[in-house]
């Protein structure tokens, strides 16, 4: 998507109905345009560490601004902010940190939770885009489902976990941003708990880089001429009061991690009045009559 200059550290984009999701647009995509105005002050020489991103109101189809705001530079660290508003509102907000490269004796690196070879292709359910039932950004990502719980099945606790590959649909779509993007179109772990289409919506995200920039390109994928697949694997440490706490992480086909995250989802579901008895959750009727099958946006603000 483009991005036009507008005056200093600022920006414009046209934002398409095709990446919405619910009333707003795909969160994944918000960040994405974030990450890349943030390099594109820092330089490429202090790649991006972490960014936080809080959804404040939706931002729906049309034109946005994008603000750059540089907290604090050091030798290593630069601190920043983007704003993106629409319409002379503020509708999401991202703090964060790129750092330089220093020497150090330390390593530790995580690999998935399980063996990921053989063709991603072959692997799992294909539950891509379906028009009227999955968000419209669904449309660009190609998805194998790998859990065996899938969402909206009223699973116990032991089922707000799940694991499968995603792939952009058409390239170049690689690097941060295209990781960015996968990295948040999973529907939150803790929907298979849930009975019913039930709406939730991302309130707050945190993800931390393992060094996206200094890697070079992945590979193509052998299943095809398009971008490689890439292994998702997301659990949820806690859910009470409607809200829901999910853990991710996200790795390459070479089992390289790429970028793990932290997500605080409001869900929006309606407890059985028997619940106490073990029965489980009940969708709320007046919800779901609102909602896409895949954790669209609430009543109350945007989903992500």
């Amino acid at each position: 998507m483009q991005l036009t200059p507008i005056g200093d550290r600022r920006w414009r984009a046209t934002l398409t109905a095709d990446w919405g999701q619910g009333r707003t647009t795909f969160g994944g995509l918000l960040a994405a345009l974030a990450a890349r105005v943030a390099v594109q002050v820092v330089g490429a020489g202090r790649p991006l560490r972490t960014m936080d991103v809080a959804f404040i109101a939706p931002i729906g189809p049309g034109p946005a601004e994008l603000e750059v705001e540089v907290l604090g530079e050091g030798k290593t660290v630069t601190q920043l902010v983007v704003g993106i508003s629409s319409g002379g509102v503020l509708g999401c907000r991202a703090h964060l940190v790129a750092g330089a490269a220093r020497r150090s004796g330390l390593r530790v690196e995580t690999r998935p939770t399980e063996p990921i070879g053989g063709d991603p292709a072959d692997a799992g359910v294909d539950f891509s885009y379906q028009p009227g039932l999955t968000p419209e950004f669904c449309r660009h990502i190609e998805y194998r489902w790998c859990s065996d719980a899938v969402p909206f099945s009223g699973g116990g606790a032991e089922t707000a976990q799940l694991k499968g590959w995603a792939r952009h649909r058409q390239g170049p779509a690689q690097g941060l941003e295209a990781t960015i993007a996968l990295l948040d179109s999973w529907p939150p772990a803790v929907l298979p708990m849930t009975l019913g289409p039930t709406p939730a919506s991302t309130v707050s995200w945190a993800i931390h880089f393992a060094g996206l920039n200094d890697r070079p390109e992945p590979e193509l994928s052998s299943a095809s001429a398009g971008p490689q697949w890439f292994w998702y694997e997301a659990r949820t440490v806690r859910s009470a009061d409607g809200y829901a706490t999910d853990q991710a992480t996200m790795y390459d086909q070479q089992g390289r991690l790429l970028a793990w995250s932290e997500q605080l989802i409001a869900v929006y579901d309606r407890p059985a009045e028997n619940d106490s008895l073990g029965v489980g959750p009940v969708a709320d009727e007046a919800a779901v009559a609102s909602a896409s099958p895949v954790g669209v946006a609430e009543p109350s603000g945007p989903a992500s």
